[in-house]
Parts: structure tokens; C-alpha cells; sequence
């Protein structure tokens, strides 16, 4: 299992912008219930994209550097460059408190420690924690702790850390892993979900180096972590985990929702992930002896909306997609609502990445990297129904701010 192979637990591959919704495929989705709670929406009726773009510096020397940019999904116009006054270059930007701030990450161009800001659109940077050393991963609902993944080049290694962002605090270091596979932090900041193979295993393959599985719980001090295996020893991928936070009539019973390959049990699928057929599950209290359900056979990439109960996710299945296996250009998108099992085929063969902040903080709108080919790949938003998409340009989206 190489490094290359493990870019591909961020999953997904780039294609058409087809937004169709696909009626004969599909379910009708019924997620705008309006008896579930929904985030509260800003005087601002529609919330603006958050892109990370390179740039020139404008000076004459040529060099390029990121910067974020503001994008409306339903005004035609230029980006608008944003937070210009934030120490440092930014690398990463994630939305809290219901999409009214972004927590950014920010470096030095050469250095090894960055910043992490709290902003606004009303309101200069204010920073939470310095000397940050790592990927920002998630964050918590208030924007209280980070969870962060520091990688080795040395030890060819990933290490998972939550930091409370306090004067003062210190990382806690979770697990070291071999290959990272995603991980999302409770709404509250107190647990997270951490997936990757174990540094122990040195063969390739998932026959013999599985993807885990485990649950971080910080302790009353907060200088220590509980470390339970969910899915751990055992043949298969299970990663990209999500908190089902849901206020349905499976909400509040601690469900998890994550990928696997349990399902394939192939030869070439214990030999290299990639040819794994990929199975979205959800394991009810996310209690490691339950019994996983199946919520969409060949899914992959799932992410949920900031109100629970809307679910996205990824297929490669679909005859457009001209695909067998991993890694595809041509994924199609599908969004429903979780507790019915019902989703509507919203993008045709179009999108490459979806990531866990791919939702606007009402969920009316989502964010992802697409295009007809993988030479076409950039930023697109889509309504959550599918009716409206628009291709934004250049760069990563980092999710959506009101």
C-alpha cells in the first residue's frame, strides 16, 4: 500500500458536470422535513464559498502564494479576496459556530509552526493558538479544539493530536499511523473518530494491513486520551468515520457512519484497496459489538449536513462513470436524507473530491472539486437538490461562511 494509494482515502475522483438528477436511479429524498431542527440561517439568505487559491504576490519576482477568496453560489462575479490581514499564509480554513467564523490555519512560507485564527467577515483575525504543528483535520462545533495530523517524513508516519484552543493548552497525542484514513471530531470537542493502518504491520495489502478504526475520549485533565478499538486486528479498510448527529428517530444514540471494504472479500480486493468495492455503514451507538447496517452498497465519502440528517456521499457504480475501481474521475454525487435510506442522484459523473465540510451550514448548498475531465478539475457548487450548479474557478474549497 503506497502513500500515492492512501491520497485516495480522501477519495474521489474528478469528471462531468452533469447535474442531472436521476429520478428511474434513485429515491426521492425527503430531507427538508421542517419538523427536524435546522441550523438558523443569517439575515444573509445564501452563505458565501470559502476558497483557498495560489496567487500572484504582485511582485515582480513571480512567486505565487495562497490566499482565501469569498464566492457567491448564485451571483455571477468576481471572487473576493478575504481576511487579507491574517499573520501568516493560509493553509487550511474550517467553519464553526453555524458558518458565522472560520478557524484558519496559517504559516510562514518556510516555516514548521502555524497560527490558528479565528475570523469573520465583520471582524479582523483573532488568533486561538500558535506554534500549531500539523494538518488542521476537523473541528469542533464551537471551534474549541482542533484535531490535527502531524506527518514524518522521516518515519513515513502520521500522528493524530487534539488541541484545546486555549492560552496555554498542549496537544494530546492520540496514535501514530502508518497511513492516516480520515478522522472527525464530536460536536462537542471531548471525542474523536481516528482511522489508518497500524505502524506495526509493514506488509502491504489489507489482508495483512488493515485500516482501523478506534474512538479518542480526552480525559477530566485533558492531558490524556481513552483509546477504544471500533474495528481493529481484523482483515478490511474502515475509515473516513463521521458522528451521526442526527435528530431524527436514530438521533442521539452515538451511531457512527464510516467506508469499509468488509464486504469485498476478493483477492485482488485483500491485495490492493483500490479494487475494493467500498460500502457506506452505519454502526448503531457506535458500539463496536453491534452489528454494522449498510446504508449504500459501492458508496464512499460520505459527509453530513450541519442539521444531522442529510447525508452526502460518492458512487463509482453508475454506467457513466466508466469505472471499476479506484481511482475514478467520473464519481457521481447522491444526497438524501439518512434516517429514510432515501437519496436522489444530484451530479451525474461529475465530481472528484467531497470532503467533510462539503455543506453549507443550512445544507441547502454543497462544495466540491469536479469537471468534464481531470485536466477540467475545479470548484463547483451545487444546491443540495441539484437543480443549480456553477463552476467557481480555480482552487480548494474549504466550506462556507454567511
Amino acid at each position: 500500500m503506497t502513500r500515492k494509494v492512501l491520497l485516495l482515502l480522501a477519495l474521489l475522483a474528478a469528471a462531468s458536470l452533469a447535474c442531472k438528477r436521476s429520478s428511474s436511479s434513485s429515491s426521492e429524498a425527503k430531507s427538508d422535513d421542517e419538523s427536524k431542527p435546522r441550523p438558523k440561517k443569517s439575515a444573509q439568505s445564501t452563505p458565501s464559498v470559502v476558497i483557498l487559491r495560489t496567487v500572484a504576490t504582485g511582485a515582480d519576482d513571480g512567486k505565487k502564494k495562497p490566499k482565501l477568496f469569498l464566492v457567491s453560489p448564485t451571483v455571477d462575479g468576481e471572487a473576493s479576496p478575504a481576511f487579507a490581514d491574517l499573520p501568516g499564509i493560509p493553509r487550511a480554513a474550517r467553519t464553526i459556530d453555524g458558518g458565522h467564523a472560520l478557524l484558519v490555519l496559517s504559516d510562514s512560507e518556510t516555516g514548521t509552526k502555524g497560527t490558528l485564527s479565528r475570523v469573520t467577515t465583520h471582524s479582523p483575525p483573532v488568533v486561538v493558538a500558535t506554534d500549531v504543528v500539523g494538518g488542521l483535520m476537523s473541528v469542533s462545533e464551537d471551534g474549541g479544539m482542533a484535531l490535527l495530523s502531524v506527518n514524518d517524513s522521516t518515519t513515513k508516519t502520521d500522528t493524530l493530536m487534539m488541541l484545546r484552543l486555549s492560552p496555554g493548552a498542549k496537544p494530546v497525542k492520540l496514535m501514530t499511523f502508518r497511513y492516516f484514513g480520515g478522522g472527525e471530531l464530536a460536536g462537542d470537542g471531548r471525542s474523536s473518530l481516528i482511522s489508518g493502518t497500524p505502524t506495526s504491520c509493514t506488509a502491504t495489502g489489507l489482508a495483512a494491513c488493515p485500516m482501523e478504526l478506534w474512538r479518542a475520549t480526552l480525559g477530566e485533565g485533558a492531558e490524556d486520551a481513552k483509546l477504544d478499538p471500533i474495528r481493529a486486528g481484523i482483515p478490511g479498510a474502515y475509515y473516513q468515520p463521521r458522528f451521526y448527529r442526527g435528530h431524527g428517530v436514530l438521533g442521539g444514540d452515538g451511531g457512527i457512519v464510516y467506508q469499509t471494504t468488509a464486504n469485498d472479500t476478493s483477492p485482488d480486493c485483500l491485495a490492493n484497496l483500490n479494487t475494493c468495492r467500498h460500502d457506506i455503514v452505519y454502526l448503531p451507538g457506535g458500539d463496536a459489538t453491534a452489528t454494522p447496517e449498510i446504508v449504500r452498497k459501492g458508496g464512499f465519502g460520505a459527509t453530513f449536513a450541519p442539521g444531522g440528517d442529510r447525508l452526502a456521499f460518492l458512487t463509482l457504480d453508475e454506467p457513466e462513470s466508466k469505472c471499476s475501481k479506484l481511482p475514478c474521475f467520473t464519481n457521481s454525487l447522491f444526497v438524501g436524507d439518512f434516517t429514510t435510506r432515501k437519496f436522489d442522484r444530484v451530479v451525474l459523473a461529475g465530481v472528484s473530491i467531497l470532503t467533510n465540510h462539503a455543506f453549507s451550514p443550512d445544507g441547502e448548498w454543497l462544495v466540491f472539486r469536479g469537471g468534464k475531465d481531470v485536466k477540467d478539475e475545479h470548484t463547483i457548487v451545487c444546491s443540495a437538490d441539484g437543480k443549480l450548479c456553477r463552476g467557481l474557478g480555480e482552487g480548494t474549497p474549504q466550506g462556507f461562511l454567511w
